[in-house]
Parts: C-alpha cells; structure tokens; sequence
C-alpha cells in the first residue's frame, strides 16, 4: 500500500511539474505578446507596473489552473496517452479558469490586490497559449512515443486478430492496436452481425 501511494504521489507530481512549467510559460509570454510594441507602464517611481502584476499573478493563476485541470480527473491518465476525451476535459477546464478570471477583470483595480486585476488581453492570450503549449505538447510527445515503440516492435512477429463489434468502440480498439505496435497484437478484419456496418 505504502509503494503504491508512493507511485501516485509520484505520477501527481510529475504532472504538476509539467503543467505547472507550460501553463508559466504560456502566461509569462502572454503579457510579452500583449504588450511586447510598448514599454510596461510605470509608475511615478519608476516601477514597471505591469511586470509586478505579472509576477504576483504567476504562482496563484497556474495553481488555480492546475487545480481545476485536477478537479476534471485529467491527471489520472498516463502522460504518453492522449485521447479526444483528454483534449476536451483540458480545454474545458482552461475555459472555465479563463472565464472566472475574465469575471475577475470586471471588478474595479483599487478593489483587488495588485495579482489579481489581470488585462482581458492577456486572459485572451494566456488561454490560446496554454491551449497550444499542453494540448501540443501532449500530441507531439505521444507521437513521439508511439514513433518509438513502433521501430523497437518492426521485426517482432504479430498475431493477427479480428475484432467483434464494428461499431465505434471496435474502431478505436483497432486505432489503438495499430497506433501501439507493442502489443504484437495485429487487426485484420471486423466481425459484426449488423449487416449495416459491412
């Protein structure tokens, strides 16, 4: 029991690692993509007022993120598998921690803490950012992997299967058995006594 929390504490961490790297940088330079054609606007001091708002913010907005990303059960999956289901829950919880910051924007500056009255430009970006570092990142890496695994399993003899059940379900099984050669597992026909899916 002891190893086995251990491993999830593990996992968890990896992922909080990784989000919390890409969802930083993507909100980092969205303010340099905001503002990058003028100079932070500074204050009588002299002090760049948006670069301290931006680095308030940093910390609280990724946590808020990777929390709500949490809260819709995405980190229960393995990292190097990315499936439609994955990019809709992480674009959803993107989404609604945009929108509930978005909701922020609205109250007045003298009313929030300098962290949290944040441009709707910079929401804006941040979001179409984020979506493109982690959803990009998770594509490319599962790629990458399932490139991989298919040069180590080439010269590996397979068994060739048919799979019962030609309806949606078989179809992803059949995508999945031939993205993920490591199976040694190889799909060669269908069998389904619906003779509409012939």
């Amino acid at each position: 029991m002891h190893r086995q929390t251990l491993q999830y504490l593990k996992r968890y961490a990896q992922w909080f690692i990784l989000y919390g790297v890409l969802l930083g940088l993507a909100f980092w330079f969205a303010y340099w993509v905001r503002f990058m054609d003028t100079k932070f606007e500074q204050d009588n001091s002299g002090i760049n007022l948006y670069a301290d708002q931006r680095n308030a913010a940093l910390l609280w907005i990724v946590g808020f993120k990777i929390f709500l990303i949490w809260a819709t059960g995405h980190f229960r999956g393995l990292i190097a598998y990315f499936r439609l289901r994955d990019a809709t829950q992480l674009t959803g919880s993107l989404v609604l921690a945009t929108t509930i910051l978005l909701a922020l924007s609205f109250i007045p500056d003298h009313l929030l803490p300098i962290g949290f009255n944040i441009p709707r430009g910079v929401l804006l970006i941040d979001l179409n950012l984020s979506l493109l570092a982690v959803v990009g990142f998770r594509v490319v890496y599962r790629s990458w992997v399932e490139r991989v695994t298919s040069r180590e399993d080439q010269g590996r003899a397979k068994e060739r299967v048919a799979i019962v059940g030609a309806g949606s379900a078989g179809a992803q099984l059949a995508a999945e058995l031939l993205n993920r050669r490591g199976h040694g597992l190889l799909p060669v026909c269908f069998i389904d006594d619906n003779e509409d899916k012939v």
